[in-house]
Formats: structure tokens, C-alpha cells, sequence
């Protein structure tokens, strides 16, 4: 038996307890069937009463619970806000006034994001869907202009405009003060913390009376073997070790009354058995009204070691002076050496022992300038002083030197500390710059041959030598060719004529060996080679040389050689010879272009008078100095209107800034400048390409082509690219290109990466086979297909992502042409979530019909019911009719109004049985206003009963 016909029996059993203890008055016919039915009316009649009466305290209940809810939901402490599924606010309580801090009309109707901050509104937004579609579980932290607020909610059904609708309720708690709290409170743990475990000294506070040790830092635990074991009792009894054992107990023992000791030596025992000298401090304080011993202890290991440590630092120091790779001297106020390192040893090619006690004015060649940098360190009482020497090798080779000197005061005398740093390539690398540049400038006004003997005379000086000469090596690579003599050697050194002088290399003397062997050659001791050639008359005398192969891509084009230093020439000299002997090249180069370049003139002229472009020469400040075109059509203006003017005054304004900066640009680099620009040329928008060259010191030549046929076609590949680009890259589907060929992926666009998870990196140059993205099958499938239409267009494929979970798509492909070569252009629609969508449809499709069907089998039954009701009415009236002929005695108007009396009684029945029914309906939907008013239909069919009932109880007593 279900619910509704349990609660029918009950009521109908409290109307036959209610119709047993009212007073009845007799029937008005002795039939049994007319008895049944007033029976059965009176008990209806007190079952709709009592169901009045239920429904008048349930409409009580209601507004009571009406009343109670709207003061729990506006006067409660925490906001509540009611949103729909966009977020608007259907109602708010009043302690979101405070909340958003503005009227609750303000609030309603509005989107709950607008009052939050910017940045929380934004975030608001992108979880709301998935908080609004399963709210449980979820708590979320935002912030409004002034507040800190955290929200959490649940579904909710409410009815509006006779719907139900699904609502989403939310409980905003304003926990501003809590998280300033919060912050406060842990701010001060973390300081408090940080100090406490970060301190560099062992903190640990105990007990005043057991001792006992109640918390420690981190060096606490590493000094005492402190560990978080709360089964271990760590005690100051059991602390500390030795013979200092008992004083330090002693002083724990008496700081209460002397509240506290400090700076106590003592020995404590590690995990590993070692003892540790501690110094100890304590004071007895209170923290949160509870005594506490404050100790502090001080691992002295450290402090005991320094002794050790500093014996170590004086042995490291040692290591560091004597394996630094600068030198380093100690000398005395005598210029005594007492110590030297390894590095000024090898600086100046002696032996430690050799430098010991050796005086300074023996290595040092400009000893005056050595003592009165000495005398300005000890007159400005400076302790630094930084400045530039020359020293004497023991192979009597000069070097420069950069002396960094500090003084250290004694009781006796002042020691000098002073490191050196051989400085002699960067100070022959500047003389080679200079000498270069003064080689440049010499250039300009003279003949190659003048330049090549200056280049002479410089390397002469560079390497203190004192004869210097010049060989060109032939294209051959076999014949040497005498070119030039320095000014010294020519002058004293040497009186043959050997200019233009031609020699084979196997002819030549031991000079020649750097030719053979490709490396520079010394001979310090040029007399006693044995296999040297018989100098011709007049050549000059040779003691020592050095010489040294130019080369030019790995090709020998020339020799440079000098002679006769005083000293033996060494590795120094060589890579000096070769820094400037590379730069005499490229100098004799470039004057030997600038002679030949006279010669090209003509043919230069020849060259320009057939060129497509249009040539201008500008000077350095803008004016056209000359012009040539071989098609005049092409000049933009007759030439008596720009020659000798200013491009300033001619072209427009943009345009001759532009050209003004170029030719000042292409005169600084002294080298081609190239660009384009675009102008407006009988109301023709065209484009010109431009470079310009420097034709001399004040002047630049510029070459102009009309590039405009070119350029439209650039820029309409360009737009064809971006549109592509953009439809490609920015389309919300799937999209590929793929070598139709290897079947590999040429290129794919964003919504690739963002949907399969595969980056660009993971697929270009891969298959989709390859990566995982489909499986074998599923691409035989689609090249089946492809195969058999030449193209596919929506073709549901099964493709899978990069974590391994399957999505079908909507597979479009076809073969296109990019770059002249056949690519497939593939297009996919993920598909999988409107799939699922068709399928809850189809789910919920059915069940409706189900609902629909079991709903029209209630109601024929229900009809089936009402059809035995109206036949059990019409048997009544027929016992009735039957009964009022055999009652003759009745007057026809008493049997008229019984006959009526049966119509009346089955017309508010049949209202009662309806409004009960749609009560029913109305009960489940919630529609408490609906029910309500079917109510008072019942209570009026009610009535209706009752008079009637009253006017028979009044014909019956006017028939006793």
C-alpha cells in the first residue's frame, strides 16, 4: 500500500472517531443504502474539515517558517547571495550591504564580479561555470575593493513565474579582520622563528625546578644532539661534561636568586664521542606566566682553531704568492730582493736563488723613475702606488712592466711589497696602432715605394733594430723579388743596388729558410752559420736578424726582415715583427689598389654609361654635383631643375632627410649603404631601391632602381601569407598540413596544441601514427577513404591526445598546392562533448516517455475510479427516485428538493476530488499560493455539503 492511500485510511479513521462522538440525528429513511450514503457523506465531511484543518496549520506552519527564514537569512552574520547561471544576483541578506559596502538594492540584479577587484573578477569568471554546474566541495577566496571574502555554495531549487528553476546559493564570509589576523600572528611566528632557529648560537629554555629542557633551535640540536623524539627526557644534569660539570649545575641551581650568569666555559660530548668547548649564558624569565631558563651557548671550536687557522692562512698565502701568475717582490728600503715568486722568476729568466738578494738597479733600466715613485708613496704617506717600469731580462731583452707597490711599516725599516705585470704587448700593440695610423695618413700622399720603406723604418724602431727590409714573393710562390730598403739601411748600412732584384728561393740565402718551413727564423749569431751565401759588395754587415713570412689566406705574399738589434731578438720581437708586418700588407694593398684604381677609371666609365639604373653623385652637404641614366624617360624632373641644387629644395621633404642621413652614413662607414623608400611620382605611388658608395672624401655616388613591379608582388605574397596565417593559426579547429609524400606534419596551428595537449616542437617532422595522435588502423581507414573520394569532408575519426584520452572529431581533408608542391590541408572538429551531449538527449528523451506513459496509466485508472463513482451516484439516485415513489405521504416539493439535493451533493464531491488532486500536484511542486487557494475551493464545496445536509436535517425534522 503506498503512501496516499495510508494517509486516506487515517484520515478517515479520525473522521469516524469525530463522527462517533458527534451527536447524530436520526436518518431521515430507514433504508440501509440511503443510511450508507448520508454515512459516507458526514465522514467525508469531517475528513475535508480536518483536512482543513491540517491545511490551515500547515498555511500557519508556513508563514511561520516564511517569517523564520527571511530573519535567519537577512539578519544572519555571514553574507548569502542567490545566483542564477550567469552570475546575476537574484537576492541578497542584509549583511552583504556591509559586505560590498552599498544598498542591497544596488545588489540585486547585478553580477556578483562587478564588486570584486579587477584581477579576482577576471578570475571569478573563468571558474564560475564549472562552480556553478558542482558547487560541492569547492571554497574559493576573493577580494571587493575593501574586503577579504571567501565563498562556498549548493544547488537550490526556488519558483518564479510558475518554474522551478535551479539557483545557485552562496555563503560569502568576510574574513578581512581574520586574514590581518592571520598575517599579524604569523608574521610574528616567522620573526620570531627566523631569530630563534637561524641564530648563530645554540638558544634552549628549561625548566626551573626539574631542569627539564623544554625547547631548542637548530643549532641547539646540532650542538647537544637535541632531536624531536618525544619519548627522550633531554635534561641539564645529563647535558654538559667534565670537570666544569658541577660549577655550570651550580650556577642553574642559583639563578633563582641571582636571575642569571653569563660568559661560563664548559664542555659538552657530540653524537660522535667528541667534546666541544662551549661559553654558556642563562637568565630566568617568564613567558606566558610560566618561569623559564633562557640559555645561550657559544661553540668555541671555531674560536680555538683560529690559532691553527691562522698558521694555515700564513702557509696559504705563501702558496697563493708563489703560484700566482703575476710577479710578486719583497724588497727592503736598499733595494734588496729578500723574496720573489716563481712568475717574476720566469718574467726576467733567473733562478729563485739567482733573485735573492739581488739589487733592483741591476733589472731595472730607468732606476730614477723607480726611486721617486718610491719617495711619493712615503712623502703622501700613501700605502698604494701604481705605475710603469722597464726591467732587463737576463738575456738582456727590455720588457715593460706595470709595478703595483704597497709599504709595510716595522719597527726597524719599511718593507716593500710589489707585484709586477709584464705589460710589453699591450705597450707594443699601442705602438703598433700609432705607428699604423701614422702609416695610413703617410699613405695618402705618397708612392707605394715611400710607404713601404716608412713601414721600414717604423719596424726598425719597434724592434730596435738597425737595418730593416722588404721581399714580395711572386704568384708563383718561388721567385723573391727585392722591393725596399729602410731609410737607415740605405743611408749607412748598405750601398748595393739590389731594387727589382729577381732570385729563385733555392738561390737565396739561410734568410730564406721562413719560405720552406712557413715560421719565422732568427739568427743571433749570423757570422758562424755554416751554410750561410757570400754577401754581395756593399750589402750591409749582419750580426743578427729576424725574419718573418707575411701571409694572406694561408698564402706567403711577402717577407719583412730587420737586423743588427743590440740584443739577441726574441718570442717578443717575432710576434711584434708579425703584428705590424700584417699591418705594412694590408696597407701596401690598399695603395696598391688606390694606383690601380686610376687605371679602372675608364673602363668604369664604360661600365656606367650602360647601366639600367639612374646615378647620381651628391656632394656631403646634398646638392647634385652629376647624374647619368641611360633611359631618360626614367628621370622624375628635367636635370636644369635639380643639377647644382640641394636635394632639400627638389624632392620631398621626408624623402631628402632621408637621403641627406644616408650620404652622411655612407661617407662615416666608408663602406656601401643600401636602401629602399616609396614615394608619390605623377600621382603614382611608386617604390625605389638605393645604394650609395663613397666616390670621394666629399662626395658619394647613389645608384636608383625603380623597384615598384617587385614590391606589389612582395607585398601581395605577404598579404596572401598573413591572411592564411591568420585563418590558419587563430581558427578555433584543428588544423594541419602534411607532406603528402612522408605523411609527416609540415606545420600546425594553435588550436593543435591547445585541444590534443602535443606541442609544435612534438609534431613537426613526426607522423600523427608516430606521436601517438592516431592509431594505425584509424589512418588506413581514413586514406581508404581518401582514396575512393579523393577527399573527405566531415568523416568521424578517433583521434587521441597527449595524456592518452580519446576525442572524435568531425575530419575534413584535401590536397593543396603550397610552394609549387602537393600537402594535404587537414581540418578537425572535436565532436566528443556534442556526442555525449545526443546521448544524455536521447537518455533523458526516453525517460520522459516513460514518465508520460506511467502518468496516462494513473489517469485512466483514475478515470476508471470516477466512471464506478458516477455509476454508484446514479444507483443512488435510482434508490432514492424508487424511495420517493413508495413515500407517497412526501410532498412533491420535498421530492423535488431530494432529487436536487443529490445533484448538489456530487457537484462539490467531484470538486473536493479534483481540488484534492491538484492539491497533490501543487504540494509537489512547491507552489504553496496555488494550494492555498485550491484549499479554499475544498472549504466552499465544504459548505455547500453542509447546507444541504442542514436543509435535509430540516426537512426530516419537519417530517417527526
Amino acid at each position: 500500500m503506498d503512501n496516499s492511500n495510508i494517509e486516506k485510511e487515517i484520515l478517515r479513521k479520525k473522521a469516524l472517531e469525530r463522527l462517533n462522538t458527534t451527536d447524530f440525528v436520526e436518518e431521515i429513511y430507514n433504508k440501509d443504502n440511503i443510511k450508507e450514503m448520508f454515512h459516507e457523506l458526514k465522514v467525508h465531511q469531517i475528513e475535508l474539515e480536518l483536512q482543513n484543518d491540517e491545511l490551515r496549520n500547515t498555511q500557519v506552519s508556513l508563514e511561520e517558517s516564511k517569517q523564520n527564514y527571511f530573519n535567519l537569512f537577512n539578519n544572519a552574520p555571514n553574507g548569502y547571495v542567490i545566483l542564477d547561471s550567469k552570475a546575476t544576483i537574484i537576492n541578497a541578506n542584509l549583511e552583504m550591504q556591509n559586505i560590498f559596502d552599498c544598498n542591497i538594492v544596488d545588489i540585486k540584479n547585478k553580477s556578483f564580479n562587478s564588486f570584486l577587484s579587477e584581477k579576482d573578477s577576471n578570475k571569478f569568471l573563468s571558474i564560475y561555470n564549472s562552480f556553478y554546474k558542482k558547487p560541492e566541495n569547492k571554497i574559493y577566496d576573493f577580494k571587493t575593493n575593501a574586503k577579504h571574502i571567501q565563498v562556498y555554495g549548493r544547488h537550490q531549487q526556488i519558483f518564479l513565474k510558475n518554474q522551478n528553476y535551479q539557483v545557485l546559493f552562496l555563503n560569502v564570509i568576510d574574513i578581512t579582520e581574520i586574514e590581518k589576523a592571520n598575517s599579524k600572528v604569523i608574521a610574528s611566528e616567522l620573526k620570531y622563528h627566523e631569530i630563534f632557529n637561524n641564530a648563530n648560537d645554540a638558544i634552549f629554555l628549561s625548566n626551573p625546578q626539574s631542569f627539564e629542557i623544554i625547547e631548542w633551535n637548530d643549532k641547539a640540536s646540532e650542538l647537544f644532539n637535541f632531536y624531536n623524539n618525544e619519548s627522550v627526557n633531554y635534561n641539564l644534569q645529563n647535558l654538559f661534561k667534565g670537570e666544569l660539570k658541577d660549577k655550570i649545575l651550580r650556577k642553574y641551581i642559583d639563578i633563582a636568586t641571582f636571575k642569571s650568569f653569563s660568559n661560563q666555559r664548559c664542555q659538552v660530548k657530540n653524537i660522535s664521542g667528541s667534546i666541544i668547548p662551549i661559553e654558556i649564558s642563562a637568565t630566568l624569565l617568564k613567558i606566558d606566566q610560566q618561569e623559564v631558563i633562557l640559555s645561550i651557548a657559544r661553540d668555541l671550536t671555531e674560536r680555538e682553531s683560529m690559532l691553527k687557522q691562522i698558521e694555515k692562512d700564513a702557509e696559504f698565502y705563501s702558496s697563493v704568492i708563489h703560484s700566482s701568475l703575476e710577479g710578486f717582490w719583497i724588497f727592503d728600503n736598499d733595494k734588496v730582493i729578500h723574496d720573489i715568486n716563481n712568475a717574476a722568476c720566469q718574467m726576467l729568466g733567473y733562478k729563485k736563488d739567482e733573485m735573492i738578494g739581488m739589487h733592483l738597479e741591476d733589472i731595472i733600466t730607468n732606476n730614477d723613475e723607480f726611486n721617486k715613485n718610491i719617495q711619493n708613496i712615503l712623502l703622501k704617506k700613501k700605502n698604494y702606488e701604481k705605475f710603469d717600469v722597464q726591467l732587463r731580462r737576463s738575456d738582456k731583452h727590455i720588457i715593460y712592466v706595470e709595478i703595483s707597490l704597497s709599504i709595510l711599516a716595522t719597527r726597524d725599516s719599511n718593507i716593500y711589497v710589489a707585484y709586477i705585470k709584464d705589460t710589453s704587448s699591450e705597450i707594443i700593440n699601442k705602438k703598433i696602432l700609432k705607428k699604423r695610423l701614422e702609416l695610413v695618413e703617410y699613405s695618402v700622399s705618397h708612392t707605394i715605394d715611400e710607404v713601404i720603406q716608412k713601414a721600414l723604418d717604423f719596424a726598425e724602431e719597434i724592434t730596435g733594430s738597425e737595418i730593416a727590409f722588404w721581399h714580395h714573393l711572386a704568384d708563383d710562390g718561388e721567385t723573391i723579388l727585392l722591393q725596399q730598403w729602410s731609410t737607415k739601411t740605405l743611408q749607412i748600412n748598405c750601398t748595393t743596388d739590389g731594387k727589382g732584384h729577381h732570385s729563385n728561393i733555392n738561390e737565396a740565402g739561410v734568410w730564406a729558410e721562413c719560405i720552406k718551413t712557413r715560421k719565422p727564423v732568427i739568427h743571433n749569431d749570423y757570422q758562424n752559420l755554416q751554410n750561410k751565401n757570400k754577401l754581395p759588395e756593399g750589402h750591409a754587415f749582419i750580426i743578427r736578424e729576424l725574419i718573418i713570412p707575411i701571409f694572406k689566406e694561408n698564402k706567403i705574399v711577402a717577407l719583412i726582415g730587420v737586423g743588427n738589434k743590440k740584443s739577441d731578438y726574441v718570442e717578443e720581437d717575432i710576434i711584434a715583427l708579425e703584428l705590424f708586418g700584417g699591418v705594412a700588407w694590408t696597407i701596401y694593398e690598399k695603395q696598391f689598389a688606390n694606383e690601380t684604381l686610376v687605371k679602372s677609371e675608364q673602363k668604369n666609365k664604360a661600365i656606367v654609361a650602360v647601366l639600367p639604373d639612374l646615378l647620381f653623385e651628391f656632394s656631403k652637404n646634398g646638392v647634385f654635383l652629376n647624374y647619368h641614366c641611360s633611359d631618360y624617360s626614367k628621370l622624375f624632373m628635367q636635370p636644369d631643375k635639380f643639377l647644382g641644387k640641394n636635394i632639400i629644395n627638389v624632392l620631398p621633404q621626408n624623402i631628402a632627410e632621408l637621403i641627406q642621413f644616408r650620404i652622411d652614413e655612407t661617407l662615416i662607414k666608408d663602406d656601401m649603404v643600401s636602401f629602399e623608400y616609396s614615394s608619390f611620382v605623377d600621382s603614382k605611388y611608386q617604390y625605389f631601391a638605393v645604394r650609395m658608395v663613397k666616390f670621394s672624401a666629399h662626395s658619394v655616388l647613389c645608384f636608383m632602381r625603380d623597384i615598384t613591379e617587385k614590391q606589389v608582388a612582395k607585398e601581395l605574397i605577404i598579404e596572401s601569407e598573413e591572411k592564411f596565417s591568420k585563418v590558419f593559426f587563430n581558427s578555433p579547429l584543428i588544423k594541419t598540413i602534411v607532406d603528402i609524400k612522408t605523411d609527416k606534419f609540415i606545420d600546425v596551428n594553435n588550436s593543435f596544441e591547445k585541444i590534443t595537449g602535443f606541442t609544435k616542437e612534438d609534431a613537426l617532422g613526426k607522423t600523427a601514427v608516430h606521436i601517438g595522435l592516431l592509431k594505425s588502423e584509424e589512418r588506413k581507414r581514413i586514406y581508404k577513404e581518401l582514396d575512393k573520394k579523393g577527399n573527405l569532408r566531415n568523416f568521424q575519426v578517433t583521434f587521441f591526445k597527449k595524456n592518452g584520452i580519446p576525442f572524435i572529431c568531425n575530419y575534413s581533408l584535401e590536397v593543396v598546392s603550397i610552394a609549387g608542391k602537393d600537402h594535404l590541408l587537414t581540418l578537425a572538429e572535436d565532436i566528443s562533448e556534442k556526442i555525449k551531449v545526443e546521448e544524455e538527449l536521447e537518455n533523458y528523451r526516453n525517460n520522459l516517455e516513460k514518465l508520460v506513459n506511467q502518468r496516462t496509466l494513473e489517469l485512466n485508472e483514475l478515470n476508471k475510479k470516477l466512471d464506478h463513482e458516477i455509476s454508484k451516484t446514479q444507483q443512488t439516485e435510482k434508490i432514492i427516485n424508487d424511495a420517493l415513489d413508495r413515500e407517497k405521504e412526501l410532498s412533491k416539493m420535498k421530492s423535488q428538493f431530494i432529487h436536487l439535493a443529490s445533484n448538489e451533493f456530487r457537484t462539490p464531491l467531484t470538486n473536493i476530488k479534483n481540488a484534492s488532486e491538484i492539491i497533490e500536484t501543487y504540494l509537489e511542486k512547491d507552489d504553496k499560493n496555488n494550494a492555498l487557494l485550491q484549499t479554499k475551493e475544498i472549504q466552499n464545496s465544504i459548505n455547500n455539503v453542509v447546507r444541504l445536509l442542514d436543509e435535509i436535517l430540516s426537512i426530516n425534522n419537519f417530517k417527526k
